[in-house]
C-alpha cells in the first residue's frame, strides 16, 4: 500500500506560506525558537528547524520594515495636518530605550532604539535603531575568517548612552527631508541631546520638557531628601507628588 503526499497549504515558490506566517507571529508575540519548538511538540507538531525560521525571519523582516516606514509616513502626514489646522508649529516627542536597562552610572546595552511620537495624533511618526553588534562579523572575527557576504546590523561604535542623541538628530533630518521643519522637541532631561540638536540640525529648535519625565524626576528629588529630612515621609512625597500632577496637567 502507497500513500500519495498531497499538498494542503498554500506556497510562494518553493516556501509553505505557513512558515512565512509563523515567522509574522514570531516577530509580533516576541516569542523565540525554543518556546515555540516547545510548544508544538506538547501538541504533537514537527518543530521547525532553526536554518528555515532564520531564512523565515529575513523574508519577514524586510516587508515589517517597508510596511512600518509606510506607516510612519502616513502617520507624520496626519499629524502635519492636524497642526496646520490649529495653526500650530511642529512639535514632536522623542524617547529612546535600550536592550539592556541602564543602571544611571553604567550603559552597555549591545541596541537601543528611539521612537518619535506626534502630540496631536498620538501616533508614531518615524523611528531609529543603532545596534553595536552584528552576529556574522562576530562569528567571522572569533574564528579569524573573511566576512561573507551580509546585511550587517552593526550601525554604531560609540556609547551606548550616546545612542539617543544620534537617534534623535538622525529622526529629525529625515522629517526634514520630507520637507517639514521640527520647531520643538518634548523629552527628558538630557541635556545632551537638545545640544547636539542644536548644534547639528537647528539652533533655534525649542525643547519641552515631558511632564512624566519631569513628574518622575520630581520624585526622585524628594526621595533622595527623605534621607536628611525624615518628616518627609512616603505619604508625604506621594501627596506632594499629586500636588505638582495638578499644576502641570
Amino acid at each position: 500500500m502507497s500513500l500519495n503526499h498531497i499538498p494542503t497549504g498554500k506556497i510562494h515558490g518553493r516556501i509553505w506560506d505557513v512558515n512565512t506566517k509563523l515567522a509574522t507571529g514570531l516577530i509580533h508575540s516576541g516569542v523565540a525558537l525554543r518556546q515555540l519548538n516547545s510548544l508544538l511538540s506538547e501538541i504533537n507538531l514537527p518543530f521547525i528547524h532553526q536554518k528555515t525560521l532564520s531564512a523565515r525571519l529575513k523574508e519577514v523582516g524586510k516587508e515589517v520594515k517597508r510596511v512600518a516606514k509606510e506607516s510612519t509616513d502616513e502617520a507624520l502626514h496626519k499629524e502635519v495636518k492636524a497642526n496646520e489646522d490649529k495653526d500650530e508649529k511642529l512639535a514632536v516627542a522623542v524617547d529612546a530605550g535600550w536592550q539592556k536597562r541602564g543602571s544611571g552610572r553604567s550603559y552597555d546595552s549591545l541596541s537601543g532604539h528611539c521612537s518619535m511620537i506626534g502630540p496631536q495624533t498620538g501616533q508614531v511618526i518615524n523611528y531609529a535603531v543603532r545596534s553595536k553588534d552584528c552576529r556574522v562579523c562576530t562569528t567571522a572575527a572569533s574564528k579569524n575568517q573573511q566576512v561573507r557576504e551580509h546585511a550587517c546590523s552593526k550601525n554604531w561604535d560609540g556609547s551606548s548612552k550616546a545612542m539617543e542623541a544620534d537617534m534623535v538628530i538622525e529622526m529629525v533630518r529625515e522629517v526634514q527631508e520630507k520637507g517639514h521643519d521640527i520647531d520643538a522637541i518634548i523629552g527628558d532631561e538630557d541635556s545632551t541631546t537638545i545640544g547636539r540638536l542644536r548644534a547639528n540640525v537647528n539652533d533655534n529648535i525649542v525643547k519641552v520638557s515631558d511632564k512624566n519625565h519631569i513628574r518622575k524626576l520630581f520624585g526622585n528629588s524628594l526621595y533622595g531628601l527623605k534621607k536628611q529630612h525624615p518628616m518627609l515621609t512616603v505619604k508625604v512625597i506621594k501627596y506632594l507628588q499629586r500636588c505638582f500632577d495638578y499644576i502641570v496637567a
